[in-house]
């Protein structure tokens, strides 16, 4: 319960990112603007932390 409730919370977080890093370059952000940098590295931190999870899961199942 509690992986399946932080990959959902993960998925949920990730498409909120993804539409403020899509909003940002609608109105000329670019990507090296500080906001898209720091949009980009909270995306790339919950991908990581999902992974592990992924992960962290798959070996205490085998």
């Amino acid at each position: 319960m509690f992986f399946g409730g932080t990959i959902s919370r993960h998925g949920i977080a990730l498409k909120h990112l993804e539409t403020a890093r899509k909003l940002a370059m609608e109105i000329g952000l670019d990507d090296e603007h500080p906001q898209v940098i720091e949009i980009k590295a909270q995306i790339t931190s919950i991908t990581e932390q999902t992974l592990t999870s992924s992960i962290s899961k798959h070996e205490i199942d085998k």
